[in-house]
């Protein structure tokens, strides 16, 4: 085993930690005083999926269209972020009007709305 890059830490966990640590070695075929190396991995996965979710939380938050400077190009449902709401939601947006509906109906070639949204910002459907 290389030693490079070795620190001595001294860890005092619970015994179902201690239980668990021994039982992950023994899957990998580690001896128990190489438990460090399972720790080593456990900080290692974690790590990547902050960095994974991290990137993903900031690819999502860059398609966010902040309303009124940014309005969709065609009538339809759209994920939006409701002003003074805690989390965002779909609604249907008219572009005729220019405002957002929680639904719409077409009577007489017109459209019937019910209860117009203030929104913050938008942004399109995932596609499936």
């Amino acid at each position: 085993m290389i030693k490079k890059n070795l620190r001595h830490l001294h860890a005092i966990v619970t015994k179902q930690t201690y239980w668990r640590l021994m039982h992950w070695a023994e899957a990998v075929g580690l001896p128990e005083k190489e438990i460090g190396r399972i720790i080593d991995r456990l900080v290692r996965e974690k790590a990547l999926r902050e960095s994974t979710s991290r990137r993903f939380e900031e690819e999502r938050q860059s398609t966010w269209r902040i309303w009124p400077q940014e309005k969709p190009e065609e009538d339809g449902e759209y994920i939006v972020q409701i002003e003074g709401a805690a989390q965002a939601t779909t609604l249907w947006y008219q572009r005729e009007a220019q405002e957002w509906y929680e639904e719409w109906y077409e009577l007489s070639g017109r459209y019937e709305e019910r209860e117009a949204y203030r929104i913050t910002k938008w942004q399109p459907l995932p596609e499936v």
